[in-house]
């Protein structure tokens, strides 16, 4: 017969965490069979496994008053967790009749028993969702409505009972006002981590397609984040291949093979703190000129208009009185050509334009024979250069560059005069010009000796200096 003792703690069990190299774990209370205990492995992600008896493990102890061991089959992998309680089943399987003989230590055995059974109850208890003490249950009912899929489960409108709720069909109490600001985010504590755990993505917001908690139906849009908030949406580009009217908040990609055009920017008034951006496509995609041009006299870094071509990046920024450049990618536009080959004779005491015949590098600007022609105003370092045939002691040469702008000549000279019949001199001149879109940059060569000249190793060179 089993020893009666009496059962003089709480405890609901023992639990360890394994180690991959145990397989034997204490229990600390006396059962009276091997089926009156429970053993549950849990993994990391708390996912448990109700162990089998002579299965997954056997027990020593039955009936000690401190408990025994289980011996598990496996040892128990590292950093699983086991649970060893009390699990008595719910039954009473002592008979005490008349007129026999009762034992008392049967009799403990079997009140032993109840308490274990109350026990279990009272963990099983412990894990459920309760009300609090003073609170009147016959208030409410707890009963559960009919499984419904996907839905939830919540308080019916009178708040006595529960009910199915379809997810999008209670509305949040989030601000009513179309504008969502950022102090209002704030005081909601709306985090990123939040919405990213609700799953608001940029392609949702753009779609409008946000209906989690019915964000969508208090107009939470990225419209009015973009609005409100001053973000640049990088990920939802609008394709840009003529004139239009260009949108706060988005990206423009600009391309285009037939005609330079224009995209006008909106005003100014009532957008301060809000961007705008614009990305010009490739050389291929985009071989004209985009001019961004300002509401009316309204400034882009103080000038009415700003001329990009291939591959460049401008983010603008609106401070309430004009437009601003925060950030992107300027690339300079320039020419170089060359004459290659042959000669080309100068005729004495006359300036003659210098030809070429080869092209060294074609970045935007229009090329002709002996030609660069400015296609966006601005800041150009010119150079020009050319080795002279000179056969007069004291002769004199001359090498400039000749601008043809507005019918006004601007001359970057180099000159000098031959010392020796056998040099072959090397001229050459470097300077920084304004240049505006349209004007046509050339070469030419002057020389006052007797007879005509040869000019060898020509080149003519135009590099723009960015300044926006």
């Amino acid at each position: 017969m089993l020893g009666a003792m009496t059962v003089d703690s709480e405890t609901l069990g023992d639990s360890y965490v394994g180690t991959g190299a145990v397989d034997t774990y204490d229990y600390t209370f006396r059962i009276q069979s091997e089926d009156d205990l429970r053993v549950v492995v849990a993994d990391l992600a708390g996912a448990e496994t109700v162990l089998v008896l002579d299965t997954d493990y056997t027990v020593d102890g039955v009936g000690d008053a401190d408990g025994g061991t289980i011996t598990l089959t496996d040892p128990l992998t590292a950093d699983y967790a086991i649970h060893l309680r009390p699990y008595p089943a719910l039954t009473q399987p002592s008979s005490f009749r008349n007129q026999t003989a009762n034992h008392r230590a049967a009799l403990e055995n079997a009140l032993d028993r109840i308490v274990q059974c109350i026990q279990r109850v009272a963990h099983e208890l412990s894990r459920c969702i309760r009300t609090g003490e003073t609170v009147d249950p016959d208030d409410f009912t707890l009963t559960l409505p009919e499984p419904s899929a996907g839905d939830l489960i919540g308080w019916n409108d009178d708040e006595d009972g529960l009910v199915n709720i379809t997810p999008g069909s209670v509305e949040l109490a989030i601000p009513a006002s179309d504008s969502v600001g950022t102090s209002q985010l704030v005081n909601l504590a709306v985090t990123t981590g939040k919405l990213n755990d609700l799953a608001v993505t940029v392609g949702k917001l753009a779609a409008n397609a946000v209906t989690t908690a019915k964000i969508a139906d208090n107009n939470v849009t990225l419209a009015k984040l973009v609005e409100t908030l001053g973000i640049l949406d990088y990920g939802n580009e609008i394709a840009v291949t003529g004139a239009v009217t260009a949108t706060i908040g988005r990206m423009h990609k600009c391309t285009g093979t037939s005609a330079d055009y224009t995209v006008a920017l909106p005003a100014v008034s009532g957008n301060a703190g809000k961007v705008i951006g614009f990305r010009m496509g490739s050389a291929a995609a985009l071989t004209k000129l985009v001019t961004l041009d300002g509401d009316g006299s309204e400034t882009i870094d103080g000038a009415t208009t700003r001329v990009m071509w291939a591959n460049e990046v401008a983010i603008l920024l609106c401070d309430g009185t004009e437009w601003r450049k925060i950030g992107g990618k300027s690339i300079p536009m320039m020419g170089s050509i060359t004459r290659t080959g042959l000669p080309q004779s100068i005729t004495e005491d006359l300036e003659t334009k210098v030809t070429s015949n080869a092209t060294l590098i074609d970045g935007g600007m229009t090329i002709s024979s002996g030609m660069l022609t400015v296609r966006r105003g601005g800041i150009y370092q010119a150079s020009i250069g050319a080795t002279m045939n000179t056969g007069q002691v004291a002769e004199q040469l001359e090498l400039y560059l000749k601008v043809n702008q507005n019918n006004a000549d601007n001359y970057p000279r180099s000159g000098m005069e031959a010392g020796s019949a056998s040099v072959f001199p090397m001229l050459s001149a470097s300077s920084p010009i304004t240049l505006a879109a349209g004007d046509e940059v050339e070469m030419y060569v002057y020389h006052n000796s007797a007879a005509a000249r040869t000019a060898l190793d020509i080149h003519l060179a135009a590099v723009e200096q960015p300044v926006w």
